[in-house]
């Protein structure tokens, strides 16, 4: 509750502009009301029914029996609603998977907007969301890949040394063989004295 709405106590809360702008939008679309209403903190479903009628609104079409009351949903707008963030941070708030808040965004995607892009070590940005609809921010231009590939071996270097050096006497021993500097070894002798090679 923010010092507007402490402000209000104890009498009843009057709605502000901010707020009757969200009901029009929620009541034209078909999710249950008790879902919607996670968007207008402090307001019960009676409350939001009763503004409605003052404002002359139709009746409303209301779906049912979808998803939509599902409390993980519920949970993911109070999170939404609170901080913006990415699907996978929208999750960790909400306590539920990553695939639940990718069906939730995408269930509700013309009620949320993007409003970033967070950067990953792996793959592309990642879309970071917030409530109410809008227009979406543009996705950054990907990165050349070459410039991937020399993050991703930087990358490798700094956290895994051992695995960046396996792969490069690998790449080394390929070279080198494809090259003719190593002497190729027939199946008998590889048989009898094992599979290294020298160098000539």
């Amino acid at each position: 509750m923010d010092d507007q709405q402490r402000a209000r106590c104890g009498r009843a809360m009057k709605w502000l502009d901010s707020e009757d702008e969200i009901l029009r939008e929620i009541w034209k679309l078909r999710t249950p009301l008790k879902v919607s209403i996670a968007r207008l903190p402090g307001r019960s479903e009676r409350g939001v029914q009763m503004r409605a009628d003052a404002l002359g609104l139709p009746r409303r079409r209301q779906a049912r029996g979808t998803s939509d009351t599902r409390p993980a949903f519920v949970a993911l707008w109070a999170a939404l609603k609170k901080k913006r963030g990415t699907r996978i941070e929208l999750a960790a708030r909400a306590g539920v998977s990553n695939q639940t808040a990718g069906a939730f965004i995408q269930h509700f995607r013309a009620q949320v907007r993007i409003v970033g892009w967070a950067p990953r070590k792996d793959g592309p940005h990642a879309p970071i969301y917030a409530a109410g609809a809008g227009e979406d921010k543009a996705k950054p231009p990907r990165k050349p890949r070459a410039e991937v590939y020399s993050d991703y071996w930087k990358r490798m270097k700094r956290e895994r040394p051992d695995l960046a050096a396996a792969r490069i006497a690998r790449t080394t021993f390929k070279r080198l063989e494809r090259e003719g500097k190593l002497a190729r070894r027939d199946p008998l002798t590889i048989a009898l004295y094992g599979p290294s090679s020298t160098f000539r």
